[in-house]
């Protein structure tokens, strides 16, 4: 019981100042919430029959991590997902009350919603959506994967 008091306060003191460095950078960074543990992505795309769903490795973890923390802030609006078909894909993470708990990556725009509300980024080439996409390959029937791939082309 004595041993894990201190990893009690090395986590809440881990906490306390990711939000601190959360709030010390405002709204326009993502760089202090990208130390996340777990990782799952689902392809938002059915209507009637559940979206598949997968786990991230740690490596592609890593690279959704750097790359979350290069985007800019995006100033203007983000394109809403219709309400049929393809509505982008969404990471939903488990970070405790200072990291992000969802990350919805569609058309170029990354919608960030966590206990500061909901921030707006931008993935101009979409280098992010196409990143996640190829760690559907494992789980993700092909076909859908190189249909989504070729309209993001058009």
């Amino acid at each position: 019981m004595a041993t894990s008091m201190p990893s009690r306060n090395v986590a809440a003191l881990c906490s306390i100042l990711g939000l601190c460095g959360l709030l010390a950078c405002g709204a326009t960074s993502i760089r202090s919430t990208t130390h996340l543990a777990h990782m799952e992505a689902e392809l938002d795309a059915f209507s009637g029959r559940p979206n598949p769903r997968w786990q991230l490795t740690e490596e592609d973890a890593e690279k959704v991590r750097q790359l979350l923390s290069r985007l800019p802030a995006q100033t203007d609006k983000a394109e809403e997902p219709p309400g049929l078909g393809y509505r982008g894909i969404v990471l939903h993470m488990d970070d405790g009350p200072s990291g992000p708990t969802s990350v919805r990556v569609y058309r170029g725009s990354v919608v960030i919603h966590d206990s500061a509300g909901e921030r707006l980024f931008r993935d101009r080439d979409r280098t992010l959506e196409r990143l996640l996409l190829t760690t559907a390959e494992r789980t993700v029937d092909r076909g859908l994967i190189e249909s989504l791939r070729s309209s993001f082309d058009r």
